[in-house]
C-alpha cells in the first residue's frame, strides 16, 4: 500500500479487527474499499451484534435487535486502521450459542494511518484534497519548458527542455481556517527500455485546510465537499475527489531531539464512498470550457467569495451542483430540482415583498372579512405569505443578470417562466407534465438550471464579459442557450429572431 490512497482505486487490508470496548477479542479479517460498493469487513468469526433483555434477574431474552459499531479497530503489521459507521450486512453461526463462523460488516469510513476511539474525537489539525480539473483552475504548474525548432531549410533537430521547481504557494482565509494552494512534484526520472529512453515527470496542486485548533473528523472534512463544488463550479463539469487526507499535529515527545519527524504533521489516509466518482486518468477539461479559473479571480479572492456564497445560498447552490454531479436522475426530478433551486436562489436574496407588510395585513383582514366564516380558513392558507409569484421570482433571476448574458441565455424570459412555472406546478400538484412534450420540459430544466448557474457566478464575482463568452464557449451554457432558442420562444419572439 502506498502512502497516498486513490479514490477512484480499490485497496484491500488483511489483519486482526476489534472493537474499543473489547480489545481482547480480536478477529481475522480482509477489509476492502472498491470505489463502487463502498467499504466491508469480512471477519472470521464477527462481533456479537445482539440486543438483549432481561425481564427478570439473571433472565436475558433476544429482543430481536441488533447493534450497529460506531468504531471498529484493526491493525495490518506496524498500520493502524480505524473504520467508522459500522453495521452487520450478514453474519453466519449460532444465534444465541457458540461462536459466529463468518461476519461481513459496511463500513462509512476507513482511516489508515490512527486509531480513534470515536468519530467525535478532536484528533486533526488540518485535511488536504486533490480534486480533478485543479490543474485546469490553477492554471499554474512546477514544470516549464522551452521548445526551439530550427527555421526552414535547416538539417537541425527541433530542441526542447523542460525544468520542475518550486511554485509559491497561494493562500486565503475565511472563519478562522487557512486554505493553502500548493503544488507537488517529482524528481525528474529517466527510464530505459529496450527501444528507447524516456524521461519522466509529473506535478500536482492540493489544497489545504488548516484549523486554528484541533477538529474531529467530520468538521475537518466539511471543507472539502465545499473546495469540490467550487472547483466543479468553475470548471462547468463535475469534478471528483481523488485523494483526501487529514493530518495529526506534531508530536516532538514521540521522537528523538531534533529528529525530522518532530515537527512534522502525519498524514490519514481517508477513503469514504463517493457519491461522484473520480476518473483521474481521463481527458481533462478543454480550458476554453472552463468558466472561470484564478487569472480571473485570485485564490485568496475567491475561496471567501465563494464559502460566503455558499453559506448564503447553499440549498440552490447543492441542489444546483447535485444535478451535475447525479445526471442520470428522471428528466421530471430534474425539472423540479432546477426549478427549485432558482426559486431557493431568490429567497435567498432578500428582497422586499411585493406589498408593504402592513398592507398586506390590511388587505388580508379585509378579505377575511368579506368572506364567509366556514371559507375564511381556506383563504388565510391561501394568502398567508407576502410573497412574488414563482413567474415573478424566475423574471428576478433573469432581469438581475447582465444585458448581454440574459439575452444569450434567454431570449424570451416571458416565455421561458411561463412554462417553467407551469411544468413545476404540473409536476408537483397535479403528478404529470403530459402538456409539454419532452424536447421542452428538457430545454425548461436546461436553461432553469444555467440561469441559477449565472446567478452564481455572477455572486461570485465572475466578469459579466467572460460569463457572457462562456455562454458560447461552454457546453452547458451554450446547449441550454440553444435550448431556449429552439424550444421555449413564443410566436411574437420565434418570428422576430
Amino acid at each position: 500500500m502506498g502512502s497516498s490512497l486513490s479514490l477512484a482505486e480499490r485497496h484491500e487490508w488483511w489483519g486482526k479487527w476489534w472493537t474499543p470496548d473489547k480489545p481482547d477479542e480480536k478477529f481475522g479479517g480482509l477489509a476492502v474499499y472498491d470505489p463502487a460498493r463502498g467499504i466491508t469487513l469480512r471477519l472470521t468469526g464477527g462481533f456479537d451484534y445482539r440486543v438483549f433483555d432481561e425481564p427478570a434477574p439473571g433472565v436475558k431474552s433476544y429482543s430481536g435487535q441488533t447493534r450497529d459499531f460506531p468504531v471498529v479497530l484493526g491493525s495490518v503489521g506496524s498500520t493502524l486502521i480505524t473504520l467508522l459507521d459500522c453495521m452487520v450486512s450478514s453474519s453466519s453461526g449460532p444465534l444465541f450459542d457458540g461462536d459466529r463462523t463468518d461476519q461481513t460488516l459496511i463500513s462509512a469510513m476507513l482511516l489508515q494511518g490512527c486509531h480513534l476511539l470515536s468519530a467525535d474525537d478532536a484528533a486533526f489539525i488540518a485535511v488536504s484534497v486533490s480534486i480533478e480539473n485543479l490543474p485546469r483552475w490553477t492554471q499554474e504548474s512546477s514544470i516549464t519548458g522551452r521548445i526551439s525548432i530550427p527555421e526552414g531549410g535547416s538539417q537541425e533537430q527541433p530542441s526542447a527542455t523542460y525544468e520542475i521547481g518550486p511554485t509559491e504557494d497561494k493562500e486565503a482565509h475565511f472563519g478562522g481556517n487557512r486554505f493553502v494552494l500548493s503544488h507537488s512534484y517529482s524528481i525528474p526520472h529517466l527510464r530505459a527500455t529496450k527501444t528507447r529512453h524516456e524521461a519522466i515527470l509529473h506535478e500536482e496542486p492540493s489544497l489545504k485546510v488548516e484549523f486554528p485548533a484541533l477538529v474531529s473528523v467530520d468538521k475537518a472534512l466539511a471543507p472539502v465537499g465545499q473546495l469540490r463544488d467550487l472547483v466543479t463550479l468553475a470548471i462547468g463539469q463535475p469534478c471528483g475527489t481523488i485523494k483526501q487526507s487529514l493530518l495529526l499535529p506534531p508530536d516532538p515527545d514521540g521522537y528523538p531531539e531534533k529528529h525530522p519527524y518532530a515537527t512534522h504533521r502525519r498524514a490519514i489516509q481517508v477513503l469514504a464512498p463517493q457519491s461522484y466518482q473520480a476518473k483521474p486518468d481521463s481527458e481533462p477539461v478543454p480550458d476554453h470550457e472552463v468558466l472561470f479559473t484564478l487569472k480571473d479571480i485570485p485564490f485568496a479572492d475567491v475561496v471567501p467569495r465563494w464559502l460566503e456564497v455558499h453559506s448564503r445560498f447553499r440549498a440552490a447552490a447543492n441542489i444546483l451542483l447535485g444535478l451535475q454531479y447525479n445526471s442520470e436522475q428522471y428528466l421530471e426530478t430534474r425539472t423540479i430540482s432546477a426549478v427549485a433551486a432558482a426559486e431557493s436562489f431568490h429567497r435567498a436574496l432578500g428582497l422586499r415583498p411585493p406589498i408593504p407588510n402592513e398592507e398586506f395585513a390590511a388587505l388580508l383582514r379585509a378579505l377575511l372579512d368579506a368572506t364567509p366564516k366556514q371559507h375564511r380558513s381556506l383563504v388565510r392558507d391561501r394568502l398567508q405569505r407576502n410573497e412574488p409569484s414563482l413567474k415573478a421570482r424566475l423574471l428576478d433571476l433573469v432581469n438581475r443578470l447582465d444585458t448581454q448574458v440574459a439575452d444569450r441565455l434567454v431570449p424570451d424570459r416571458e416565455t421561458w417562466a411561463k412554462l417553467a412555472r407551469d411544468s413545476r406546478n404540473n409536476l408537483a400538484h397535479e403528478g404529470s407534465a403530459e402538456s409539454h412534450d419532452l424536447n421542452r420540459l428538457y430545454a425548461v430544466t436546461e436553461v432553469t438550471a444555467a440561469v441559477v448557474m449565472v446567478n452564481l457566478l455572477q455572486e461570485l464575482g465572475v466578469p459579466n464579459e467572460k460569463i457572457a463568452s462562456k455562454i458560447t464557449e461552454n457546453r452547458t451554457l451554450s446547449g441550454a442557450a440553444r435550448l431556449g432558442r429552439e424550444n421555449l420562444q413564443g410566436p411574437e419572439q420565434g418570428n422576430r429572431s
